[in-house]
């Protein structure tokens, strides 16, 4: 593969150079080379049979012609490139003669609808559960072009799944006082204290969310010349906290809360999920007592009482046997399913983080470790911030999303 149509097929479906090496190349009805991988994982193809609108009998053929063999991950497979359709000579449609028959439909396993040879359009919430939690490389990578309390700025279109939480105030306007994770297209991952109980009657009502944003005081974000897709917002269907949180108790604990959008959203650079640690391999492990992880939101700064653009910071792992014993002295309980990070002078998670998210590079990928829950102030010597460990509410987020 050469190294122009490689860095095409990293910036459609997000792969690392690294990870490239495990896919089978392929070519697809246009001849372009791609590599073979889940269509679930294929963002460029996938996006037609989840955009919910009658499929043109182009787009059908192109899907079908574009199936391949021996592909990574879930079956169907497909030879993914930026391609979503037939390129056009001359003004007509270029079909390609595939030397293999192709099969009349495109079934996907465990699913009741039949393919893409039907004249209705597709239910999106038949997919099923193959897509409801992506796997690397459609999580938590890396774009190619790559505030925190005494963080940095972050790269334009870095963590990509940040999203922020948009509330109906008092006087009608709107207010940003949280922040979230994308986890695929429909859910957002978030901390409950940020969808109920006091943030209702101190801020107001959770009525959307802003995906793709970077800095919030501009309508496009552009970065050396660079310019981002244009953020969208998007409504809130439906909140789910957490059935035993109680935001009346101090400790928080089962911080954690599922918001699911009005519609599914389009991955693009700026807007992709990031990984649970029960996707990646040996992420399922906890790191231990020093690790390096990330946090990322628009919250508090040392200068500024909210960030305008998205901060980043390295906090590492605390010991859980020592948060859980300086905590213990302010009557505060903290359990194993949450985690503690940071504990550096002037270098925390902050006012406005919450609900962010607490991040491991891992194997190739971002991996959520824990939601901003609470802490002691900002940024005190030898006090870390608490998060909700999300590998202990798998089961949870799993049994909830549909």
């Amino acid at each position: 593969m050469n190294r122009s149509v490689m860095l095409t097929v990293i910036s459609v479906i997000g792969l690392s150079a690294v990870s490239l090496a495990q896919f089978s190349s392929c070519r697809n009805p246009n001849f372009n080379e791609g590599v073979c991988i889940s269509i679930y994982e294929c963002d460029s193809l996938i996006s037609l049979v989840t955009s919910g609108a009658r499929m043109r009998e182009t787009d059908r053929r192109f899907l079908k012609d574009s199936q391949c063999t021996n592909g990574f991950g879930r079956p169907p497979f497909v030879c993914c490139t930026p391609d979503t359709g037939y390129r056009r000579t001359g003004g007509s449609f270029f079909f390609s003669q595939n030397p293999e028959p192709n099969p009349t439909r495109f079934s996907f396993p465990g699913q009741s609808f039949g393919g893409f040879q039907g004249q209705q359009p597709v239910n999106r919430r038949n997919l099923g559960r193959s897509i409801d939690l992506p796997r690397p490389p459609s999580c938590g990578g890396i774009s190619i072009e790559n505030k925190i309390y005494g963080g940095e700025d972050s790269d334009l279109n870095e963590f990509p799944w940040m999203v922020l939480l948009e509330y109906k105030k008092k006087n009608g306007g709107l207010g940003l006082n949280c922040a979230g994770s994308l986890i695929n297209q429909r859910y957002v991952l978030t901390a409950a204290h940020c969808v109920t109980g006091s943030i209702e009657s101190q801020v107001g009502k959770l009525i959307s969310v802003r995906l793709g944003e970077h800095d919030i005081s501009s309508k496009v974000d552009c970065e050396n010349g660079v310019c981002a897709q244009q953020a969208i917002r998007v409504g809130v269907e439906e909140v789910i906290p957490h059935h035993s949180y109680d935001d009346r108790a101090q400790d928080r604990h089962n911080d954690i809360a599922l918001i699911r959008m009005d519609r599914d959203v389009l991955y693009t650079k700026s807007i992709r999920p990031v990984c649970l640690p029960s996707v990646v391999s040996g992420a399922s492990v906890s790191p231990q007592p020093g690790t390096t992880l990330t946090v990322a939101g628009w919250g508090r700064t040392l200068r500024t009482p909210k960030s305008l653009k998205k901060q980043k910071l390295n906090v590492p792992l605390f010991s859980q046997s020592e948060c859980r014993r300086k905590f213990a002295a302010r009557n505060v309980d903290i359990t194993e399913f949450q985690v503690c990070a940071g504990g550096n002078y002037a270098e925390d998670s902050c006012d406005g983080d919450s609900g962010g998210p607490l991040m491991r590079f891992q194997e190739n990928a971002w991996v959520i470790e824990g939601i901003v829950s609470f802490g002691v102030k900002c940024g005190l010597q030898g006090w870390p911030a608490v998060h909700t460990r999300v590998s202990s509410y798998d089961n949870w987020i799993r049994s909830t999303i549909r």
